[in-house]
């Protein structure tokens, strides 16, 4: 299994898991909006960190391969 497909597996499986948490509860009041927003930027930061992770081992493959 390469790199990126690891990668791949374990952004997805945050993803879904974080999907489902957020979806499960309804915004009542403004703390609870201000929760999800920060929920939600705590998501992409992860998500922007798997991106560049698989960029990476994408570059490193890509030179493996001239070698």
């Amino acid at each position: 299994m390469s790199k990126q497909t690891v990668i791949l597996n374990e952004a997805n499986r945050i993803l879904h898991r974080k999907g489902t948490e957020l979806s499960k509860n309804a915004a009542t009041n403004s703390k609870d909006l201000r929760r999800f927003a920060m929920g939600l930027e705590k998501l992409a930061e992860k998500t922007w960190n798997y991106v560049h992770e698989y960029e990476e081992a994408e570059i490193n493959e890509k030179l493996k391969g001239r070698s």
